[in-house]
């Protein structure tokens, strides 16, 4: 039976609105300790047969901490957010383009109260669309 949400929490995220930190780690990922998006999209495929991947989950949404995205919607007119969405897409679409099967990729960021300052929720799945 499969999931219809997966839901994952990134921690110890320096800047929660740096969109190449959330995606993948510096240097080799091999040796990261934590994962990143893109290593839970590679492990939560939508469609797998055998070992191969046939396409990924392309609508996903981010839970930023409340404090932090409020600052951002009024200090910086959500300019943050808009970055951020931007970047994850453009990786999304470039690291997943031959399993994307001719879906849009969708992301959308919200606000979340249970969330630490540093820390990042991840939500995709069969039943969710942006």
């Amino acid at each position: 039976m499969p999931t219809y949400i997966h839901h994952f929490v990134i921690d110890e995220v320096a800047d929660v609105f740096d969109a190449s930190s959330l995606w993948q780690a510096a240097g080799l990922p091999l040796f990261a300790r934590k994962l990143h998006l893109r290593d839970l999209l590679e492990r939560h495929p939508r469609q797998q047969k055998g070992r191969t991947l046939h396409s990924c989950f392309s609508h996903v949404r981010l839970l930023l901490p409340t404090a932090q995205l409020d600052d951002d919607d009024h200090l910086f007119r959500a300019s943050h957010k808009n970055e951020l969405i931007a970047a994850l897409t453009a990786l999304h679409q470039s690291d997943f383009a031959n399993l994307l099967d001719g879906q849009e990729v969708r992301y959308q960021v919200i606000a979340d109260d249970s969330l630490a300052p540093q820390q990042v929720g991840v939500q995709f799945g069969h039943a969710l669309y942006n």
